[in-house]
């Protein structure tokens, strides 16, 4: 029942961007909802490595260019539907620190013994990407958003 009442819940804001949702919408910081999110990401983060470090060459390339196509379609998917619901577009530029990393997340799957990118995405990337996880500005819309 818990889970169900976060995802049907506010069914009406799933398309609508931060400023059109009131305050009262969202999950909560630190909530059980919160913390659910949090240990679903580690949880398949981790799988994901051990699947990624056991497996052979073959296998690590296909798993990069399934992560670099996927990376890739969420911003096409995400773009699109901003476009379609005529949302703000000017906030959403490319230029933004997560659409940024995505871009050099597809770029070093896609480019082997590529050591620039993978040091750019740790140094300059991972840490804001640990904060958005920890202070997400997406308490403030529903869960299944």
């Amino acid at each position: 029942m818990f889970l169900y009442t976060l995802v049907v819940k506010d069914k009406k804001y799933f398309w609508k961007q931060l400023g059109f949702v009131p305050e009262d919408a969202g999950y909560g910081q630190f909530s059980s909802a919160h913390f659910l999110l949090m240990g679903i990401t580690v949880v398949l983060s981790v799988i994901v490595i051990c699947l990624y470090k056991v497996s052979g060459a073959e296998t690590r390339n296909s798993i990069r260019i399934v992560l670099a196509l996927t990376l890739l379609l969420s911003e096409i998917i995400k773009y699109s539907v901003i476009i379609i619901t005529h949302g703000d577009l000017k906030n959403y530029l490319p230029l933004e620190v997560c659409s940024m990393a995505g871009y050099l997340i597809i770029i070093d799957c896609l480019l082997k013994e590529n050591v620039f990118t993978s040091k750019m995405l740790l140094l300059i990337f991972l840490p804001p990407a640990i904060m958005a996880l920890v202070y997400p500005t997406s308490v403030d819309l529903p869960l299944h958003n």
